[in-house]
């Protein structure tokens, strides 16, 4: 198992967006978050969303503690307090309720995950000299603790002379006769002297753990700092980025470890990490299970068939029966995973002028399913029980309505139209939604080329998809710095995984180059 661990979110999407992209190319299989998903950055509710979404298993952290009305904001120094008081404004009931149900601590076979320190977690002491490291150390039996909260990546390590040293975060490979003290650093708020975003892989077959450190878009950040009118603080990254000299890392610690009896508590016991694994494994051998089932009937049958055939036509029979059986068995599991109703239309070769092409959505009665499609219009669902997609009228003209009940991920694809080598395009349309609690959307176009491939041209993320109680106009342009490459046919694609409605409506094309 591939884990990716990362830390101390602190609001900052352009961060997250940024580190969850290089994940994705890393053949990741579980994300774990440390804590302090909000604090300090200008987008806490979109950060959560995006987090929600996309991380598999959350810590509570000192800032999070805050949210859930576990921890008073009168602990942390008068910057801090200023911008977490802020945040709580700035999230609604469902963010406190999604806090106060996190744990403090996480355990995986050898390893153990904590905010903090691991001794009494609600504590939220830092981990900084050699003395707290060994108070870490004797808390736990795990050989390896992985912890955020300093924003200072490093390791503290510990052999036979039971003495932890700090290393500065590098790539190592885990000895059997020594213990780790990990700190992943931080998404959102780095300290380390630099201005990129730190996490960690750690790959428990080949026992190595990975430091990485990614770019983001600061300007984008400080922006959004303007925009949504964040208390004014000074930023210790955005210091060195503007080549000023940062203040040493103890000066500008937030937040003082609280006393004993003032620690947060949970009733949430530690996190089982290999047992919230090990259910998606289980799903898995279900499938397999499943398929050895159908299997074993399909012989059964094809034998008892065959005994009253001439050896000629047993043959013919099993071949033909066995076949198509398993094809069924095939084609029941892929249901379990994705259903599509109808097939993406492809264009008439006939390369189309200057002007605007409509994506117009047909008039259809009752649900879209498999055995009643939308015309012209391809359909991708990952739970089929969960998801409703209709034809409405709004304002005289049709919309596609998509509810998902799940928080499962769909995808709507429009009919294509041909292009060439150099063109460029805009698209456009109006998106609402209605009882949209959580998720992600994105909208995309694609090029499907001769060779049957698809690619993606242009993407971008819609934000804020839970305020859109009006209709909101949606619009991408494919860059002029990347124009189609090649012939093929372009398709317009808005994909997500969410929970709530979601209606589009007059969407289309129009060239621009």
């Amino acid at each position: 198992m591939r884990y990716a661990i990362l830390s101390d979110l602190h609001a900052n999407r352009p961060a997250l967006k940024a580190v969850l992209a290089d994940i994705a190319s890393n053949g990741i299989g579980e994300i774990i978050c440390l804590g302090d998903v909000v604090g300090y950055g200008p987008n806490p509710a979109e950060v959560l969303e995006i987090a929600y979404a996309k991380i598999h298993h959350f810590i509570l952290g000192n800032h999070d503690a805050v949210i859930a009305g576990k921890l008073s904001s009168e602990i942390f120094n008068d910057n801090a307090r200023r911008l977490i008081d802020w945040t709580y404004n700035s999230l609604d009931r469902k963010a406190v309720k999604f806090f106060s149900s996190l744990p403090l601590d996480a355990k995986g076979g050898n390893f153990r995950c904590a905010h903090g320190e691991f001794a009494n977690p609600g504590r939220f002491g830092y981990i900084f000299e050699s003395g707290e490291a060994l108070e870490a150390f004797n808390a736990c039996k795990e050989q390896i603790l992985f912890a955020g909260h300093s924003h200072v990546p490093g390791i503290f390590v510990m052999g036979n002379s039971r003495t932890p040293h700090w290393l500065d975060p590098m790539d190592f490979g885990i000895e059997d006769e020594k213990r780790y003290i990990v700190n992943v650093g931080s998404v959102g708020q780095p300290r380390d002297d630099g201005i990129r975003a730190c996490y960690c892989i750690y790959d428990t077959e080949k026992k190595d753990i990975l430091f990485k450190k990614i770019a983001f878009d600061i300007e984008e950040y400080i922006e959004e700092q303007k925009r949504n009118k964040v208390p004014e603080a000074p930023t210790y990254f955005i210091d060195i980025y503007h080549k000023q000299a940062p203040r040493p890392i103890r000066e500008i610690l937030d937040f003082h470890r609280v006393s004993a009896e003032n620690s947060v508590k949970s009733n949430v016991q530690t996190m089982d990490l290999e047992k919230a694994v090990a259910r998606l494994r289980r799903t898995r051998l279900i499938l397999l299970f499943l398929l050895l089932i159908c299997s074993i009937t399909v012989f059964i049958l094809v034998f008892g068939y065959s005994s009253q055939k001439s050896a000629a036509e047993k043959a013919k029979v099993e071949a033909e029966k066995a076949k198509r059986n398993l094809a069924d068995v095939s084609d029941e599991i892929k249901k379990l995973q994705k259903s599509s109703y109808g097939s993406l239309v492809l264009s008439k070769k006939t390369i189309p002028v200057k002007g605007e092409f409509p994506l117009e959505i047909p008039d259809h009665s009752d649900s879209i399913s498999e055995t009643n499609p939308l015309a012209d219009w391809m359909i991708t669902v990952s739970d089929a029980s969960s998801h409703k997609v209709s034809v409405e009228k709004t304002e005289n003209e049709n919309a596609l309505r998509i509810s998902s009940g799940s928080g499962g991920e769909i995808s709507v694809s429009s009919k294509a139209i041909p292009v060439e080598k150099g063109m460029r395009f805009n698209v456009s349309g109006f998106i609402t939604s209605e009882n949209f609690s959580s998720g992600n959307l994105e909208m995309l176009l694609e090029q499907q080329l001769s060779d049957g491939t698809r690619k993606t041209i242009s993407l971008t993320t819609i934000e804020g998809v839970k305020d859109f109680n009006k209709w909101k106009k949606l619009s991408m342009t494919i860059s002029s710095s990347k124009p189609i490459q090649e012939s093929g046919d372009l398709f317009l694609t808005i994909r997500g995984l969410f929970k709530g409605d979601i209606l589009l409506r007059k969407f289309c094309l129009k060239r621009v180059d």
